[in-house]
């Protein structure tokens, strides 16, 4: 096995754990150098990307969704409805 084949292995068995978690609140999130706080959970969410969209609705945050935007192709059917 090479050496990127192992690590790719080891992230991708760990990233389920790790993206399983809760959230605590306050929650700071470094992106590129730059710390972005967040006191509560969001009220509403913006998704850029339909498989972003289509996570979201999956994870029940429909209630949250105040836009979209890319999508390439219709929506999946059992998503249909959180649009309307």
């Amino acid at each position: 096995m090479t050496r990127f084949s192992l690590i790719a292995l080891l992230v991708l068995t760990a990233a389920p754990a790790a993206m399983a978690a809760p959230a605590d609140y306050p929650l700071t999130i470094d992106n590129c150098g730059h710390e972005l706080t967040f006191t509560a959970r969001p009220e509403n969410v913006v998704s850029i990307g339909q498989a972003t969209t289509e996570i979201l609705y999956a994870s029940g945050q429909a209630d949250r969704m105040a836009g979209t935007a890319l999508w390439f192709n219709a929506v999946l059917p059992e998503f249909a409805d959180e649009n309307d």
